[in-house]
């Protein structure tokens, strides 16, 4: 007898072979690839920034106080552009008229932008967009009108208690007027600033029409480090111009 093993029983499903290269991405022969989804913003462009999930998953990159506050900035000063610009062709030094042309200018800039775009002209400088928290998309018009309501309706209030107490009080119109910009800037503000406390940075407008404030794709870090500094920028002159303007009128008018 021999002394050498049986050999192996046949392999059922036949002898191994080894496994088949994979295709290398330079391969002419390889099927192509379908391209990567576009989605509204990645948090790979600015690092560290904050991120959320959109109802769809997809996770997108929260735009930064800095942006936010100077894309703000940018729109307000067009705004005032615009409604001077108009005051000055209606001929008309009216109060009245100023506040209504304002409001409507400011009513159709924001929410004629941001129904059809996502972004107005200082969102677009800022490389940031508004979006719907469902799914990304560009908010429409009930979303933009609801968001462009809220911080107008709270500044009309303010103004018309600050009539209320200017009525009941003996106060220099100068006085009154400063009171009257900043106070109805305070409030309108706050509404737009309550973001910084919120988890997702939204604010109380956000909240309201549902609406996120997200990078765009083309957002860098460079480009957010830019808005920011312009933003802290414009905050220390906003925190100078009331101490600016009291020196003015102590030295018109006396202390």
């Amino acid at each position: 007898m021999s002394d050498m093993p049986p050999p192996p029983p046949d392999d059922p499903r036949g002898s191994a072979q080894p496994p088949e290269p994979l295709p290398s991405p330079d391969d002419p022969g390889r099927p192509p690839q379908p391209p990567p989804l576009a989605g509204p913003s990645t948090p790979e462009g600015v690092p560290g920034a904050r991120t959320t999930l959109l109802g769809t998953g997809e996770t997108v990159a929260l735009a930064s106080a800095g942006t936010r506050f100077t894309a703000r900035v940018t729109d307000m000063a067009i705004l005032f552009i615009v409604a001077l610009t108009l005051q000055r062709v209606s001929e008309s030094g009216l109060d009245s008229v100023a506040t209504v042309v304002g409001t409507v200018s400011s009513a159709a800039y924001e929410i004629a932008f941001i129904a059809i775009k996502g972004q107005t002209p200082g969102k677009m400088a800022t490389r940031i967009r508004i979006v719907r928290t469902g799914d990304g998309a560009v908010p429409g018009w009930g979303a933009s009108a609801a968001r462009w309501a809220l911080p107008s309706v709270v500044s009309w209030a303010t103004v018309l208690a600050w009539h209320i107490w200017a009525e009941r009080t003996a106060t220099s119109v100068i006085v009154s007027a400063i009171l009257l910009i900043l106070l109805s800037n305070a409030a309108e503000g706050l509404v737009y600033a309550s973001f910084l406390w919120h988890k997702r940075r939204q604010g109380w407008h956000d909240m309201v029409a549902r609406t996120l404030v997200i990078n765009t794709p083309e957002q860098t870090a460079q480009s957010n480090r830019v808005a920011i500094c312009v933003g802290i920028a414009v905050a220390a002159l906003a925190v100078l111009l009331p101490f600016l303007l009291y020196l003015a009128f102590v030295s018109a008018f006396g202390p």
